[in-house]
């Protein structure tokens, strides 16, 4: 009992903290300028609308502005697993089913957190609040329920990639560091690409700190290219796409310095 009793701790703080979906447990979190109900769950719905009609997944979106890539969107989280069930629920439960994924993903933070900070040392108390400050932390909070950026969502599996990567150093185990290139892969397939690389610095750097003889050093190395190969080759089914469409977005393309100054007026 007083093992599980940290995590049943993080677990009502939780509950606390997403009380309107607690007490409205079939309805879907709102915000009055939410991205989870403007871009996230129009993209389910169509997602499940066409493997109703088609039985396959739609390459392309003719339904968002002119027609859009829909594979290659990453954002989307076509091959994230939690996502899964998607394939398989109706449509009116989609926003539900979205909106306690979140809850999923903020508890998961809280009890990864924990047994990492036990793994760094802590005590149990520091733990529980490391634990409760990186799953409420106020800036997570504010992209998932005021602007609905559900694809920060998977900074969750942070804790457990270094945990991963650093007892794969430490105890010279392929298990721990393939584990970490799991990890690494839900980081991919369920964040957005620039919360993926900030967290990639993260993940690279951090563990630095546990080095100090030489051959520690290339025992670093070597965990942290198995962690990214293992993650990247997971990810393939979503990268190759994503890439193929990156050369054509705007964002790539550029746009005028004339154009981009009459927009800040």
């Amino acid at each position: 009992m007083k093992r599980v009793r940290p995590f049943i701790g993080l677990l009502l703080l939780a509950l606390v903290t997403f009380w309107p979906l607690v007490l409205h447990p079939t309805h879907t979190l709102y915000s009055d300028s939410s991205d989870l109900l403007a871009q996230h769950i129009p993209a389910k719905y169509f997602l499940v609308r066409s493997l109703r009609e088609t039985g396959e997944l739609p390459l392309w979106n003719p339904e968002q502005y002119a027609g859009s890539p829909f594979v290659h969107d990453i954002q989307v989280g076509l091959f994230y697993p939690p996502h899964l069930p998607l394939y398989f629920i109706s449509e009116p439960a989609i926003g539900p089913y979205l909106s306690w994924l979140v809850f999923v993903h903020v508890l998961l933070a809280g009890c990864l957190m924990f047994a990492y900070a036990r793994h760094a040392g802590m005590s149990e108390l520091a733990a529980f609040v490391a634990g409760a400050g990186f799953m409420l932390s106020p800036r997570w909070m504010m992209h998932l329920f005021l602007a609905g950026h559900t694809v920060t969502q998977g900074i969750c599996w942070l804790p457990l990639i270094l945990l991963c990567v650093e007892r794969a150093i430490q105890r010279k185990r392929l298990s721990w560091a393939v584990g970490g290139g799991v990890a690494y892969a839900l980081l991919i397939l369920g964040t957005g690409p620039q919360w993926t690389f900030y967290g990639s610095i993260l993940i690279g750097l951090w563990p630095l700190r546990l080095l100090s003889p030489r051959q520690w050093l290339l025992r670093w190395l070597a965990v942290e290219m198995i962690v990214v190969l293992i993650g990247v080759s997971l990810c393939a089914v979503q990268l190759l796409p994503t890439y193929e469409a990156a050369g054509q977005s705007s964002r790539a393309s550029g746009m005028g310095q004339s154009w981009s100054m009459d927009g800040a007026k």
